[in-house]
């Protein structure tokens, strides 16, 4: 048994080794646990979790970096965590949180997005690329081009668009020269649909310089298509919908969350805006009084043709222009004006049957910055002032003729969607064809939001037959959108974690390596359970392709890679499969106990089983290399 158990020693110690020296000299640079992207839905959505907060603890794992995090929540089962987090200069909030199984996302989640830096990535990073900025977006049409490792370090001042703000110092990380992310995420919110100039400065030391950028406005891209508005899901607590008594859809699926039927807002002028699926009718009177010019009725009452102001407009209720149209009327009424939203919604009663109801919420701008999209596939769309978010359906209530060049009609049903990409070097790259189920269109369409998409081609099923058609998408220049094509370039935000001596690397390093043993034991324990997806299992070609990029960023993470690779191989060796060390072990502990050795016809059969499921796995795991790297999108 000493013999046997020495090869999996051997490759923990090594483990444990690079896990110090790594520690001990460089440190380990890791992602922090700001929080930047919230799912909306998710269980983060629901319990509030704001855009800028720090998390503090995550079940047990207090003060933790982001994959400490990922895998608390991963190894959670699903069972409820305690949360604590910290907005800047505010005091800690405790709440629990119960992880969400997702399948798109291989695993447990809670549904937040890590924070990034003001820093554009290495050029190593992307080697086919000369300038950073999503091919075709708004940062690729600049008037000059960014270039990797640039630094942002002011933007045009959204309070004064001629001048230029220096970008304020992280207040989430202390004694440190970098610059708030989060602040810059906000001030091009706010400048939406103008043009912003970004000072980013270039080069290190005596060589740097600062260069001023004029990025254009970046707008939404549609297939010209009208969607059908499906139920709420989620409402976040103690929010404006909470608190009007907006129902979500229960977790059993057995009652249906509230179907939003119209929106009423009233303008500064006093006209009376609503938002419905058929609009019916439009009443406008100009400031002289004169008779009232009508759409959709006939007859109005004189003293409506006489009024001296807008009365009444009814407009198309477009579940995903929706948020925007909200944020912008509540911007026109500016924030001493009183904003209120009156939702009138089919509720599904509790006891059975349907009401309509008619609720008005208190529009809360504290929660404008929050960064809330549809992450994942089975993800609603969200009006974060509201604190409500609901599913959008694949059935096309009607079209624009000019935009939906592609065919579609009313009543088409989208049941699949391709979405085809240019590549860096300009080359057009079919996409991965996805089914949609009912009520899956938000996450389909802020996918849609690419500025690297070509063509998509839907299959719709209209009046029972199926149909395909290829459209391209069309940019809408009344609806502006905040991200330019920058983010995905920035890096992300991380901390150095360092050794103060050898005793604290040893310790670190020690902890390190029991825990990624008991994250490889945990994960391959859910996969059995069906918690954690089999496609998360790499082989040969994923460990080559890994260890190559690794390398060539840095040895010393390159040495921490191979540290977790010998942990792998720890684990993997030891577990009770015959052929392999944990299954001699198994074969000897019956012996200590039964006195003797198996029988000869036991082992052997128990050998050939473990090489069929060895080789099965080996085969598997190619399999799934050759997915990943040659027939993925």
């Amino acid at each position: 048994m000493a013999i046997i158990s020495a090869g999996v020693l051997m490759n923990v110690l090594l483990a444990l080794v690079c896990f110090i020296l790594v520690y001990t000299i460089p440190g380990k640079t890791r992602m922090s646990v700001v929080v930047c992207d919230i799912d909306s839905g998710s269980p983060a959505y629901i319990k509030g979790l704001p855009t800028a907060a720090v998390i503090d603890q995550i079940g047990g794992a207090q003060q933790p970096f982001y994959e400490d995090l990922k895998f608390a929540v991963m190894f959670s089962w699903g069972d409820p965590m305690t949360l604590k987090y910290h907005l800047p200069g505010k005091q800690e909030v405790t709440t629990t949180i119960e992880p969400r199984m997702e399948e798109t996302a291989k695993g447990y989640v809670i549904g937040i997005g890590p924070s990034r830096s003001l820093q554009f990535v290495e050029k190593r990073n992307f080697k086919p690329m000369e300038h950073p900025g999503v091919p075709k977006s708004a940062a690729t049409k600049a008037d000059k081009l960014f270039e990797f490792e640039d630094l942002i370090i002011a933007t045009t001042d959204p309070q004064n668009p001629t001048q230029i703000k220096e970008l304020p110092l992280d207040p989430r990380r202390q004694n440190s020269d970098q610059r708030d992310y989060i602040e810059f995420l906000r001030r091009l919110r706010d400048l939406a649909g103008q043009p912003v100039v970004i000072r980013v400065q270039r080069g290190k030391g005596y060589q740097a310089q600062t260069v001023d950028i004029t990025v254009p406005p970046a707008h939404y891209l549609t297939l010209g298509a009208r969607m059908k508005m499906g139920p709420v899901t989620a409402v976040r607590e103690g929010s404006p919908g909470d608190k009007a008594g907006i129902t979500p859809r229960d977790k059993s699926g057995k009652r249906n969350g509230d179907i939003i039927e119209s929106v009423e807002v009233r303008e500064a002028d006093g006209r009376l805006v609503r938002y419905k699926e058929k609009p019916g009718w439009l009443v406008e009177a100009n400031a002289k009084g004169d008779a009232a010019r009508v759409m959709g009725m006939a007859l109005l009452p004189p003293m409506v043709q006489a009024a001296a102001v807008p009365l009444w407009r009814e407009q198309p209720l477009d579940p995903v222009r929706l948020p925007d149209q909200l944020r912008a009327w509540a911007k026109r009424l500016g924030k001493d004006a009183k904003r209120e939203v009156v939702l009138r919604v089919d509720h599904h009663k509790a006891e059975g049957g349907n009401e309509t109801k008619t609720l008005t919420l208190t529009w809360d701008d504290s929660w404008r910055y929050n960064r809330e999209s549809p992450l994942y596939m089975h993800s609603p769309l969200s009006i974060s002032e509201l604190g409500i978010a609901y599913r959008i359906h694949t059935t096309v209530v009607d079209v624009d003729p000019q935009l939906a060049a592609g065919g579609l009609q009313p009543g088409d049903f989208i049941k699949k969607i391709r979405i085809d990409r240019y590549d860096v070097e300009g080359n057009l790259k079919d996409g991965r064809e996805v089914k949609l189920d009912m009520d899956q269109w938000a996450h389909a369409f802020w996918t849609l939001q690419d500025t690297t998409i070509g063509n998509v081609v839907l299959e719709v099923d209209r009046k029972g037959e199926i149909r395909t058609l290829n459209l391209k998408p069309s940019k809408v220049e009344d609806w502006p959108q905040e991200e330019r094509g920058l983010a995905a370039f920035l890096e992300y935000d991380r901390r150095l974690q360092k050794a103060d001596n050898i005793v604290g690397a040893i310790n670190i390093g020690f902890k390190d390596t029991v825990n990624s043993m008991g994250q490889v034991y945990m994960t391959i324990l859910h996969m059995f359970a069906g918690k954690v997806s089999v496609e998360n299992l790499g082989g040969p070609l994923m460990i080559g392709h890994l260890a190559f990029r690794i390398a060539g960023i840095d040895f010393w993470e390159f040495l921490f890679f191979l540290g977790l690779i010998s942990v792998n191989l720890a684990v993997v060796n030891f577990l009770p499969i015959p052929v392999l060390d944990g299954g001699h072990m198994v074969f000897l502990i019956y012996e200590k106990i039964r006195g003797k050795p198996a029988s000869e016809n036991v082992r052997v059969g128990a050998t050939y089983a473990g090489l069929l499921l060895l080789a099965s796995l080996m085969i598997f795991v190619f399999f799934l290399d050759i997915k990943r790297f040659f027939f993925s999108p």
